[in-house]
């Protein structure tokens, strides 16, 4: 009987210490930014089915965001890459440039507070009504999925022309 209360007590103890040492500092541990996934194509002619197909397309992009500073992606070779969008605004603009020439991007989006925690309070998840771009070397945008909750998505495909 009194091993047995021992090791309640023990027990007791164990479980005390395990959730005193739980990450609950108070503080935020988690990224409240989500970004918007972009997927680059070409649609190239397949002869042999008399169709045009969408490949995927690597490049080397510079990317960075319209009146802003930062430079988010600097002569990488790339097929996709994640970009975030406006928090307090409803338009994002982004330049993309490659060797051959530079666009502009332009996402139209609506933006939501989605609560998480009492530490994080509350992250932005964005809505995408439209996308638009110039077309210099790209030829077209598609939204692929509207609701950005979450990084690491595809949301938008972008084709270039095929030179």
């Amino acid at each position: 009987m009194k091993n047995r209360t021992l090791y309640s007590i023990i027990a007791l103890c164990i479980a005390v210490m395990l959730g005193a040492c739980s990450n609950n500092d108070g503080k935020c541990h988690k990224d409240l930014t989500v970004r918007m996934g972009v997927a680059l194509y070409q649609m190239v002619y397949d002869a042999n089915t008399g169709n045009f197909v969408k490949q995927p397309y690597s490049t080397k992009l510079t990317v960075y965001g319209v009146d802003n500073d930062s430079i988010l992606y600097k002569e990488k070779e790339m097929n996709s890459f994640e970009v975030p969008l406006h928090k307090t605004e409803s338009i994002s603009q982004f330049v993309l440039k490659t060797d051959q020439a530079t666009d502009t991007l332009t996402i139209f989006h609506t933006n939501t507070q989605d609560f998480v925690s009492l530490e994080c309070g509350c992250k932005v998840i964005h809505s995408i009504n439209t996308a638009a771009t110039t077309i210099h070397a790209i030829d077209s945008v598609g939204v692929r999925a509207p609701n950005i909750t979450k990084t690491g998505e595809t949301n938008l495909y972008v084709y270039y022309h095929v030179y």
